[in-house]
């Protein structure tokens, strides 16, 4: 009985101490600038959340991002994945990031499971919403799967888990968007970061070209954008995972000449201010609304994750209304939304990783 009492004691001083690093010590947030989100929110707390499981779900994310000197932490755990990581001929693997002369890249690890829940997510809201209502799905891949085939072999397949997700999706009314075949003919371009996991606007801008292509409109030629840069970005992987030889990014941005949108489409760095790809749409927001003053009364509704920030600018010149939900954020309901336009596009923008993210497709069921 002695010991039960002092083994129940250890765990209350435990917890007790728990309890203090989150409550006492200030969160971290540079950890979550580094990973380009939002703090997670405190889950509802509810009976009905709390008997789901939701809130034990949500809480661990919500703790893990106030533990105090969490920044710290990371780095630590970075510095011991380095100490043993694979590296060759100045290759290097290294957690989840292929390190490949200047310029990083993550590794893909496919989830068949996951992907079939994504393109379930997709087809309940084309099975939830009116006929007249267009959904699309459009996946991106990223930097890795276009290297040669001996460093991109490191990384699953993610054609197949592109071409996975849509033959799910065939027979369920979503219109499917190629856009791997449209940035793999332009991959010697510029169309992804070194530093950072994204695509650079010039990568979007081949994506959306292959949305153009299935929605059946004309896209907007290159020479018809404004274009403007910003040297100095050192993105998200490298803060992630800070290596020598990688150079620092120049983020690029086209304007549409003529366009004054309600809300603003692009972000410029102030001058010696941080470069970041915050330039596209400030970043994300839980709802953004814009409107264009374009577009013959369409409205574009687009689900997402953060790859869609450098592709929403393109849609400008053919929307009058560009309604941008972040599941991540959102607390409202996805189908409320569009029920308050008409001639209304659904466009489902994410990148390839976004269909192993079992947290994140819960989120899009959660919003419909």
């Amino acid at each position: 009985m002695r010991k039960d009492k002092l083994n129940l004691a250890v765990f209350v001083a435990a917890l007790a101490c728990f309890v203090a690093i989150i409550t006492l010590f200030p969160r971290d947030a540079r950890t979550i600038e580094r990973e380009n989100r939002a703090f997670n929110r405190l889950p509802e707390i509810s009976l009905k959340n709390i008997f789901s499981g939701g809130f034990a779900r949500d809480f661990e994310p919500y703790v893990s991002d106030r533990v105090g000197y969490r920044a710290s932490f990371v780095s630590a755990s970075r510095l011991l994945e380095r100490a043993r990581g694979l590296s060759s001929g100045g290759v290097r693997v290294t957690g989840g990031t292929l390190i490949l002369g200047d310029r990083l890249m993550e590794i893909f690890t496919r989830s068949a499971s996951a992907e079939r829940e994504y393109a379930d997510a997709l087809a309940g809201y084309r099975a939830a919403l009116p006929g007249d209502v267009r959904v699309f799905s459009l996946l991106a891949p990223t930097r890795i799967e276009f290297e040669e085939e001996k460093y991109s072999s490191v990384s699953d397949s993610e054609r197949d888990a592109i071409d996975g997700v849509y033959a799910s999706l065939r027979g369920a009314g979503v219109i499917t968007v190629d856009a791997y075949s449209e940035l793999a003919a332009h991959s010697g371009e510029y169309v992804y970061f070194r530093s950072d996991h994204h695509w650079t606007q010039l990568g979007a801008y081949y994506a959306y070209r292959a949305f153009a292509d299935a929605a059946g409109f004309a896209p907007r030629e290159l020479s018809e954008f404004e274009k403007h840069s910003a040297p100095g970005f050192l993105g998200y992987l490298y803060n992630r995972e800070p290596s020598p030889g990688i150079a620092a990014d120049t983020i690029e941005w086209y304007e549409y000449p003529g366009l004054v949108p309600s809300q603003p489409i692009f972000y410029p760095p102030e001058a010696g201010g941080k470069v970041t790809y915050g330039v596209f749409l400030g970043g994300d927001h839980a709802e953004y609304v814009i409107e264009t003053g374009s577009g013959g009364g369409k409205t574009a509704v687009v689900i997402k994750d953060s790859y869609a920030n450098a592709f929403i600018p393109w849609l400008a010149p053919h929307y009058a209304t560009i309604v941008v939900l972040d599941p991540r954020e959102f607390e409202g309901s996805a189908l409320e939304a569009i029920s308050r336009y008409t001639d209304v596009d659904l466009i489902f923008v994410d990148y390839v990783f976004s269909t192993t993210f079992t947290d994140f497709i819960r989120k899009i069921n959660d919003i419909k």
